[in-house]
């Protein structure tokens, strides 16, 4: 069983020729992408036919496969991408094959999207792209509700976290429902070191997902192998009683508060990002930048750095600091204060939010955004510029600022846009925010002269949003943090936290969180919620998760 998310569904049979869609309107002439796929001999001597998908995927994005090509069982053995635009790709083939015969394989026939071969498409065709399929093995067990504790809401469901064991990331390679005796299986898994998570797959979930052993997280599992053409029995558990956990991470003042987020980060990150905390346009695009380098965001006076924040930069010892904004923002004082504290010291800025928010990205992100995906908010307000910086976060994509009342794109926004064609685009905030025309105007700048438009009645409903795009499975899902949504100062910080925990940020009133936000955050499998900022901020009721 997979879910399968494709921004372009082309069910194409290859071997008729017919051609999938033009992929990129800078397609001058016909440009193809192809390859053999090969079905090595299985170790009980056959190799058998099967029918299979074959996923076209820009490196980076992050909306699943570009284009797709759905083979026959005779047709299994070669693929081709027709008018297929300049940019970097790789290649899954999904085989559509009985239990324990082939797996799910990449491009240099590997089973994690990390790890695939890349190609690089500019002006000619690229072919010689072949892919071995995997040999499959398969995971069964039992699942089953704890003695004690509510039902769950829905089936009970396991999924198979494939681990790479030079660098300890995992990929989800099956997943399977329950049937009625409470058995499941999966048979199109490669071979290799695995953990299963279990989990109560009702929305939202009356139990709590748990790992092989019992364990809460992922990193505490227990770790089985999968031998190919074997199925590896006996992997049983169950979702454990939901205990939800609350947890405020604050402190007297916003410099306080900014420096309890960043404690939640081991010293020794690769950056930290110091922004003004008492304003906050320069602020927002430097989030999702300190997430895109696993670094952090802290707020600073403009004249004086405050001591909290001084010893936290001194307990991070970052690689690296990046000042954000002009001297009107952080003045000289405090840049040469902080300079003692990491061995790269730089100020990034510009003439005005919008300068500024094109120098973070460039600096973070460099010419070319790798992911090929943007977030775009107005640089007015800052409440839809903070969802939107937790989106940009999730999707190691920048944040850029406009102005979403002026009357056209200035030179230097279409100047900083041209030529990264890009895949994904999220205009955050409704039409009040980012005009229809500015819309219209910044679409000439992706690949299919469209966006996506996330925006609702008011910023909690935009941020409601913003939150349904976070994956409920994932292992690292099971937390929400939650900000008070009429400030800005204790959010900031969240936007780089939401980056490393891939955990929803959801903005709230101080005495409450909007029921259609937590149903959100819930259904994202929300089980440990860090609050953000004190009492003030946010009151005992939203401690309690109460709804409004």
């Amino acid at each position: 069983m997979r879910t399968r998310t494709i921004a372009l569904f082309a069910a194409i049979l290859l071997s008729t020729g017919i051609a999938a869609p033009s992929a990129s309107a800078d397609t001058t002439a016909t440009r193809t992408l192809s390859g053999s796929i090969t079905r090595p001999l299985l170790a009980d001597g056959t190799r058998p036919s099967t029918e299979c998908w074959v996923d076209l995927v820009p490196v980076g994005w992050y909306s699943g496969a570009y284009e797709s090509a759905y083979l026959t069982a005779n047709g299994c053995s070669a693929y081709g991408f027709n008018n297929v635009g300049s940019g970097e790709y790789t290649v899954q083939v999904v085989p559509a094959t009985a239990a324990t015969t082939y797996a799910d394989t990449w491009l240099g026939d590997t089973p994690f999207p990390d790890r695939a071969q890349t190609v690089t498409v500019e002006s000619e065709s690229v072919s010689g792209l072949d892919i071995e399929l995997l040999p499959a093995g398969g995971i069964s067990g039992t699942l089953a509700v704890p003695s004690s504790g509510a039902a769950p809401t829905g089936p009970l469901a396991a999924y198979a976290y494939l681990i790479d064991e030079e660098t300890g990331a995992t990929t989800l390679a099956d997943w399977a429902e329950a049937a009625s005796d409470g058995t499941y299986a999966m048979g199109r898994v490669p071979a290799g070191r695995y953990t299963v998570e279990f989990a109560d797959a009702g929305n939202p979930p009356t139990l709590r997902d748990a790992f092989l052993g019992g364990a809460a997280a992922i990193d505490s599992a227990t770790v089985f192998d999968v031998t190919a053409g074997a199925v590896t029995g006996n992997i049983d558990g169950g979702p454990i009683p939901l205990e939800r956990t609350v947890q405020r991470l604050a402190g007297p003042d916003r410099f306080a508060t900014s420096a309890a987020i960043a404690r939640r980060f081991a010293p020794g990150v690769p950056v930290v990002y110091l922004a003004n905390g008492l304003n906050w346009p320069d602020a927002l695009s430097a989030g999702p930048a300190a997430a895109h380098q696993d670094g952090v965001l802290l707020l600073t006076r403009q004249d004086v750095l405050p001591s909290v924040i001084a010893a936290e930069l001194e307990r991070l010892a970052p690689e690296r600091i990046v000042v954000v904004g002009g001297p009107a923002a952080v003045s000289d004082a405090v840049y040469a204060q902080v300079a003692e504290a990491a061995p790269t010291v730089t100020r990034v800025w510009g003439a005005d939010r919008y300068a500024t928010s094109r120098a973070i990205i460039r600096d973070a992100f460099g010419e070319r955004i790798p992911s090929r995906s943007i977030v775009i908010s107005t640089g007015r307000a800052f409440p839809d510029a903070l969802s939107g910086g937790a989106l940009a976060a999730l999707w190691d994509s920048p944040l850029l600022l406009i102005d979403g009342r002026a009357s056209e794109l200035n030179p230097e926004t279409r100047s900083f846009l041209w030529g990264t064609n890009f895949l994904g685009m999220a205009i955050i905030g409704g039409e009040a925010a980012v005009t229809t025309w500015l819309q219209d105007q910044l679409e000439h700048f992706t690949n299919y002269s469209s966006s996506e438009r996330i925006g609702g009645a008011d910023r909690y409903d935009t941020n409601r949003r913003v939150v349904e795009r976070f994956p409920a499975w994932a292992p690292e899902a099971g937390a929400a943090i939650v900000a008070n949504g009429t400030g800005f100062a204790d959010a900031l910080g969240g936007v780089a936290l939401s980056g490393s925990t891939r955990a929803p940020l959801v903005l709230t009133p101080s005495r409450c969180i909007p029921r259609a936000s937590l149903e959100a955050a819930l259904a994202a499998r929300a089980m440990d919620w860090q609050l953000l900022g004190g009492t003030a901020s946010l009151d005992a009721r939203v401690e309690a998760l109460t709804a409004c």
